[in-house]
């Protein structure tokens, strides 16, 4: 279309829902007349026309693979923009995102860049974070963080998840705006490399519908809350100690495709082979497995998750783990007696010189004592009455959790959370859950 048909569409959208419930419905027909009127004038569709045309043909679903792709249409609109805001999981370098020439060319003329970003995966390179805050005067970059009065938190938990994708354009004059909301990161990969789809508007998101704010509105509503509430301005000392956390996670990254995975159709049932001391010895493929969890203990891991299915050996496996661990105090979790039952034999067989206390009905951790002793507990037992809480929270040196799949129960988290062993490993043939929760984080 051209600029004039745009501009007549994005009109009559704007006001339709006013316009809907009026009894003169005059003005209504006076813009059906207008559309009509342009329809003549629309403009072909050859494809080495100027990107400024391309970008009038919003709304709709924009890829990275069209031509011209999802950041020409962007950047045409960002011409005609005075403040943008961005939410974005991740960030990339100045000198590779394809949109910076047009956010620094509005930069230049005044205009206004709001960036908000996350900590998720320590994914975000410091050199990044810090480029853009240099960048302008008037570009503002925030980290999502629950709080930002005490923002160093998220960088000795979990960092909070903030996975939004969204660009929000205001125009100047009497230019629609325009709302980009879809798969792609503010990266380059993101923006140009990946298969991303983005859908963008500047017509019906500027409608109120029910007299509620428009879609565009609600979007700006739900970033300047973030913003506003949970967004932290990161300075020196704290991208130091993400810099620090950063790099050791690309360390831990490299070493885990370099040890690469053990696949399930390695693992064999049947009894483990015998050493010569009589003492089980683990089977190739778990020796690989130990191995791996061996080096990732040595640089400071101390969650580790076994995924295999059912009969393959976990069992044995997380037995064999803590004997290298050496952890003398263990605690081992699962919902039916015939795992525990299962467990106490194996954990026999390979550290006999243990005590094994079980934990069912009405037995009590307040029972549990030794300098090296093995608690095998029902998950009911442990929950009922808070029993988990007569024992010291550092009492266990290594936690195993049958089934973690279901550790995103509240009986599971409040046990797991009192708790803080060295070590901790989830065991489960099925971690992905029905209701979407997230057991591996």
């Amino acid at each position: 279309m051209n600029e004039q048909i745009r501009d007549t569409i994005a009109e009559l959208v704007a006001q339709l829902h006013a316009l809907y419930g009026a009894s003169e419905r005059s003005e209504f027909d006076q813009l059906l007349r207008r559309i009509q009127q342009n329809v003549g004038a629309l403009s072909s569709t050859d494809p080495h026309a100027p990107v400024k045309e391309y970008s009038s043909y919003v709304p709709g679903v924009v890829t990275t693979t069209d031509e011209p792709p999802l950041h020409a249409h962007l950047s045409a609109h960002i011409e005609e923009t005075r403040r943008v805001r961005i939410a974005s999981a991740f960030l990339s370098a100045l000198d590779t995102n394809p949109l910076l020439q047009p956010l620094d060319r509005l930069l230049q003329r005044g205009g206004k860049v709001e960036i908000l970003t996350s900590l998720m995966g320590l994914f975000n390179r410091p050199t990044a974070l810090r480029a853009f805050l240099d960048w302008h005067e008037n570009l503002e970059l925030r980290l999502y963080v629950k709080d930002p009065d005490a923002p160093f938190r998220a960088l000795d938990e979990i960092p909070p998840p903030l996975h939004a994708k969204a660009l929000m354009l205001e125009k100047t004059g009497a230019k629609p705006n325009l709302l980009s909301v879809g798969s792609a990161n503010f990266t380059a990969a993101g923006l140009t490399d990946n298969i991303e789809w983005n859908y963008l508007s500047d017509f019906e998101v500027n409608a109120r519908f029910r007299e509620e704010s428009s879609p565009y509105q609600r979007a700006v509503s739900l970033f300047d809350d973030l913003w506003t509430n949970h967004g932290y301005s990161p300075d020196r000392e704290f991208l130091e100690r993400y810099e620090e956390l950063h790099n050791r996670a690309r360390m831990l990254h490299t070493e885990l495709r370099r040890l690469g995975t053990v696949a399930a159709g390695e693992f064999t049932e049947g009894d483990s082979e015998i050493d010569i001391d009589g003492l089980p010895c683990p089977r190739p493929a778990q020796q690989t497995a130990l191995h791996n969890m061996c080096l990732l203990r040595e640089q400071g891991v101390r969650r580790f998750a076994i995924i295999a299915a059912t009969g393959l050996g976990k069992t044995m496996l997380s037995a064999f783990e803590v004997r290298n661990s050496g952890a003398k105090r263990v605690l081992f979790i699962a919902h039916r007696e015939t795992i525990l039952a299962q467990a106490q034999s194996d954990y026999k067989r390979v550290l006999p010189e243990a005590t094994q206390v079980q934990v069912q009905g009405h037995r009590s951790l307040k029972e549990v004592r030794g300098e090296q002793v093995h608690v095998f507990a029902m998950i009911q037992t442990l929950a009922a009455q808070n029993n988990y809480t007569s024992l010291d929270p550092h009492f266990f040196d290594y936690i195993v959790v049958d089934e973690f799949h279901h550790a995103s129960a509240e009986s599971y988290k409040r046990v797991i959370e009192h708790f803080d062993a060295p070590h901790l490993l989830g065991m489960t043939a099925t971690p992905e859950r029905t209701d979407g929760q997230d057991v591996l984080e």
